[in-house]
């Protein structure tokens, strides 16, 4: 198991990645954009209310797959 699974997942939409997206210390984000709900790790989940406000427009927006 490793140390920090919340760096593996996105804070969106919750999509596992085999890489951590915010850094082993989670405070590190890529900027790569997730695959599922289209994020830019480090800026629409940098924190709790940008969180909420990425995903309930993903939801809104029908919550689409964001590279099929």
């Amino acid at each position: 198991m490793r140390n920090n699974q919340t760096s593996y997942f996105c804070r969106v939409c919750g999509k596992a990645y085999d890489e951590p997206i915010w850094g082993e210390d989670n405070q590190s984000p890529s900027f790569d954009f997730c695959s599922c709900c289209g994020v830019e790790f480090g800026y629409g989940d940098c924190n709790i209310e940008a969180i909420h406000l990425t995903r309930q427009k993903w939801i809104t927006a029908g919550a689409k797959w964001a590279d099929p």
